[in-house]
């Protein structure tokens, strides 16, 4: 693991490996966010029918914002587009042609949090 290059074979205690562990997170989590910003992403929100697939859709573009970089947002509402990528539960969310998630909808910190997962 990643962590363990920083520390010193028994070294402190419990809460010291713990706070190195955090540390080791949230450097992967501020890298991952660089590489967002720096490659180019494509995300497809599949569907139209419902209120939750207007709610994702607001949500993955607010995050999407918030993340900033080179993010392509399209909205495939299309039903043989649709049946084409496989996709058989609305809404679903196909990031970098990969389906990430099919019949959830996400709150903008749960779509940030997927798009950050899935770069």
């Amino acid at each position: 693991m990643l962590y363990n290059i920083f520390i010193p074979y028994n070294y402190g205690s419990n809460n010291t490996l713990y706070i190195y562990k955090k540390i080791v997170e949230v450097i992967v989590f501020e890298l991952k966010l660089i590489f967002i910003i720096i490659l180019k992403m494509k995300i497809q929100i599949i569907g139209d029918c419902c209120s939750a697939c207007h709610h994702t859709h607001e949500a993955i573009e607010k995050a999407a914002a918030e993340i900033g970089g080179d993010i392509e947002i399209e909205h495939v509402n299309d039903i043989v587009k649709v049946l084409q990528l496989g996709v058989l539960q609305t809404p679903a969310i196909i990031i970098n042609d990969k389906v990430v998630s099919s019949g959830k909808h996400y709150s903008v910190k749960e779509a940030k949090q997927l798009i950050i997962e899935n770069r």
